[in-house]
């Protein structure tokens, strides 16, 4: 998962859930809510709605972002008062997501190889190549410079 930072992820998580043998629990019907498990710095928000409506065992995290770059950012999702299966008894059920980045759009272009020599305006050997990376140094696009 990683995508910009002030915008929703390309492709929204989605999130499924499992019985205690690991099938597919397709009767899951819950409200997932949704925040930022210990941002890497204060101030960070999470874009997008608190909760979201799981359907069939899945929920779709659709317009979810970060408002600012960084790394090591986790989600945490719960859903709370889901019925069990003994005497009625309701379950909260928690999940943390693996780390993810929300990358800058861009902030600096580096010199990722550098030229050995041209002479008298003849064509620079090796040709040189900048990166476009973002705050945290993570590439964002890279190119030839001719």
């Amino acid at each position: 998962l990683a995508g910009l930072a002030l915008e929703p992820f390309p492709t929204p998580p989605e999130l499924h859930a499992f019985d205690a043998f690991g099938n597919a629990a397709l009767g899951f019907e819950a409200n997932v809510s949704v925040e930022l498990l210990h941002p890497p710095f204060a101030g960070v928000s999470l874009l997008g709605p608190a909760s979201y409506p799981a359907s069939e065992g899945r929920v779709s995290l659709a317009g979810i972002g970060v408002d600012a770059p960084g790394y090591g950012y986790r989600l945490l999702v719960h859903a709370e008062d889901i019925p069990g299966d003994v005497d009625g008894e309701l379950r909260h059920l928690t999940a943390t997501s693996d780390p993810f980045t929300a990358h800058a759009a861009s902030c600096c272009i580096r010199m990722a190889s550098f030229p050995v020599t041209s002479l008298g305006g003849g064509e620079l050997s090796p040709q040189p190549r900048l990166d476009v990376v973002d705050f945290g140094e993570a590439l964002a696009l890279t190119g030839n410079f001719a």
